[in-house]
């Protein structure tokens, strides 16, 4: 990820910075297409696994779907309570199921402190004024 910069001035759902918040209607494949590298390096997981289960993916292979190039077909290391769960990494089976999100490593939160909370300004700034000219 060091060689591709998070892309700012980009809609919010390209930015990889908005794939950190979980959303009701995201698949896998819609947050690995706005990370660097499609995700591969990355952390995943699911807004319907409890944050203290330490259940995520960690993202070793993506391949574009030869019938839909659109989705992706994913491969990682699954985690359990922080512990890895297999050897060799396996084929995500569930990655057309919403409410996926990036989850980062601690490095990467402090990397992206600066950048993550002018994004969220400037989200927060969108919404507000959104709300300003509904009641106009």
């Amino acid at each position: 990820m060091d060689d591709e910069p998070v892309q700012q001035g980009l809609p919010a759902t390209m930015n990889p910075l908005s794939m950190i918040a979980p959303a009701a209607k995201r698949t896998l494949s819609d947050v690995l297409r706005a990370l660097p590298k499609k995700g591969v390096g990355c952390l995943v997981a699911r807004d319907t696994w409890h944050p203290e289960s330490g259940k995520y993916w960690e993202i070793t292979k993506v391949e574009a779907k030869k019938e839909e190039g659109d989705k992706f077909d994913a491969w990682g290391y699954k985690y359990w309570k922080g512990q890895r769960t297999h050897k060799k990494p396996k084929q995500i089976a569930s990655v057309w199921k919403y409410g996926w999100f990036w989850k980062l490593r601690s490095k990467e939160q402090q990397m992206f402190a600066a950048e993550l909370a002018a994004f969220q300004n400037t989200q927060q700034s969108q919404s507000n004024n959104a709300q300003e000219s509904k009641s106009a």
